[in-house]
């Protein structure tokens, strides 16, 4: 199925000019209003907790129900405009082959940062055993249901990912487009913005497992920066948001799933900072991402981190 926006179809680099510029702002757009209903329903799922299921996955992962209703409002929205894809689509290997075949595409993660997510389950449920969830506030229960789960959403052509949404329970979405900016809730944020932001002390945060002894890496940051800070963090989209907000300068993941690094790419690169990802290995990559105002100088992921 192809995209289709006012009667064009992609791939978009065969549009030219300012209708192509229109096209992927439509797209964005798009992406920003999807990711935000889809956590909106996340988050309206919590809020009634006896809702919720938790089922374990083959890959070892777990799978809410929450997912599945997210995932499924998900695709009926961006059906519309063409192909979509999701992580809980039961054959995988599909998702490595269009992206292998360069095809136009949806990718969607419906909730990153299931741990996350169901620990949020968790702590809900045993308000709720305890009695004392009825007796919380909207409010209360509002900021109760905060952590470090994201809706990601990803638009692809020829390998490479042009737009990207990210929505947050923190109620922060961002969405952008690779060469026009990058947006907060809908507001384009300036590169000078973003320069502004972090600490004093730069902060890493290491992903999943590397090709490298984590001590080992913690010595080559500080020959190459001097004092720095690593901390084992979330999932990649709760860490790209604090990428985006300042709070860490720099990312580093040794396999990163295609639903988890492109849409990280793609806002990276409409926000100005640094990002590298490495080939695609069974729908798997390396995936740097920095903040050059903190850090000048990176390496690529090909060289040290395998």
């Amino acid at each position: 199925m192809s995209l289709q926006l006012d009667g064009l179809r992609p791939p978009l680099s065969f549009v030219l000019g300012g209708k192509k510029k229109k096209m992927m702002k439509k797209i964005r757009e798009i992406l920003a209003e999807a990711a935000q209903e889809a956590l909106k329903n996340i988050i309206d799922s919590i809020l009634k907790p006896s809702n919720n299921s938790v089922e374990q996955k083959s890959d070892g992962g777990i799978v809410t129900s929450a997912d599945l209703t997210a995932d499924k409002l998900l695709k009926e929205k961006l059906s519309t405009y063409g192909t979509v894809y999701s992580e809980e689509d039961e054959n995988q290997e599909k998702i490595t082959n269009a992206y292998n075949n360069g095809d136009s595409f949806f990718l969607i993660d419906p909730i990153d940062g299931s741990t996350a997510f169901n620990q949020v389950l968790i702590k809900v449920r045993t308000l709720q055993q305890l009695g004392i969830w009825e007796s919380c506030s909207d409010a209360e229960k509002r900021s109760i249901v905060v952590g470090d789960y994201t809706v990601q959403i990803a638009y692809l052509e020829q390998k490479k990912s042009l737009a990207a949404a990210v929505a947050t329970p923190r109620g922060l979405t961002f969405s952008g487009v690779v060469g026009q900016g990058l947006y907060l809730n809908g507001k384009e944020l300036q590169n000078s913005s973003l320069a502004k932001c972090g600490l004093g002390k730069p902060i890493g945060a290491i992903g999943h497992p590397i090709k490298m002894d984590t001590n080992a890496l913690m010595q080559q940051w500080k020959k190459q920066f001097g004092s720095i800070s690593v901390q084992r963090l979330g999932a990649i989209g709760a860490e790209l948001v604090r990428l985006l907000c300042g709070e860490i300068s720099l990312y580093v993941s040794g396999e990163e799933k295609l639903w988890d690094a492109l849409p990280a790419e793609a806002l990276c690169l409409a926000a100005g900072l640094g990002v590298e990802r490495g080939e695609v290995v069974k729908g798997r990559s390396i995936l740097v991402m920095w903040n050059p105002n903190h850090i000048r100088e990176f390496w690529k992921p090909s060289i040290p981190l395998l």
